[in-house]
């Protein structure tokens, strides 16, 4: 089994990651039950999209159109300039990056689990591969990612297969970087018991 070339705290680092609506969430959380500590990636992104320094930078790159009338800015109008086109999203993760890389490695170093579990849509496209110990991707059929996508969000089904669409072209790269893959077409029991089989590959993992 790979180890990473980090110098932190003796813990081991799960990095969690697939397509959008694969379930990585669910399998982060299945973890979680079994006594990982789980970080969002989400969240952290979420957070740091909001920043002023942040906002600005994205105000200036894409215009006051992504803006809610608080000045806070409008993920769903936000999402649909950038996944029309990659240069845009490609744009928006070089805003992201350095802000959410900080706030991740706070994050990392503020825990003290021996099991730590970061759920990281973006785990590849940041470059943050080479801190994980074990890399899991989970992956589901493109159809199925994509009704999970506009349950979640409310997005329009066009968009929602476009963003969906547009994250599945890398899935099989991701997948053969990956230390484990757990496919998730079928109920969720079978995910939690395939998830269950990783974990105890990993906690066993001297």
């Amino acid at each position: 089994m790979k180890k990473s070339s980090r110098k932190l705290k003796k813990q081991k680092l799960i990095g969690i990651t697939g397509s959008i609506g694969s379930g990585k969430s669910t399998v982060a959380k299945f973890f979680r039950e079994w006594g990982a500590k789980v970080i969002d990636a989400d969240e952290i992104a979420h957070t740091v999209i909001q920043k002023p320094e942040v906002v600005k930078e994205i105000v200036n790159t894409f215009g006051k159109d992504v803006l809610n009338s608080d000045g806070k800015i409008n993920r769903k109008k936000l999402g649909k300039l950038v996944f029309a086109d990659p240069t845009n999203l490609d744009r928006l993760n070089q805003i992201m990056r350095v802000p959410i890389l900080k706030e991740f490695e706070t994050a990392v170093n503020l825990n003290e689990e021996p099991i730590l579990v970061v759920d990281a849509p973006l785990l590849f496209e940041y470059g943050l591969q080479d801190l994980f110990d074990y890399i899991v991707v989970v992956s589901t059929s493109i159809n199925t990612s994509i009704e999970r996508f506009v349950k979640r969000t409310g997005y329009p089904r066009e968009l929602a297969q476009k963003i969906v669409e547009f994250g599945q072209i890398q899935l099989d790269e991701k997948k053969k970087k990956a230390d484990f893959v757990i496919e998730n077409n079928g109920t969720l029991e079978e995910l939690k018991r395939n998830a269950y089989k990783v974990w105890k590959i990993i906690v066993s993992d001297p």
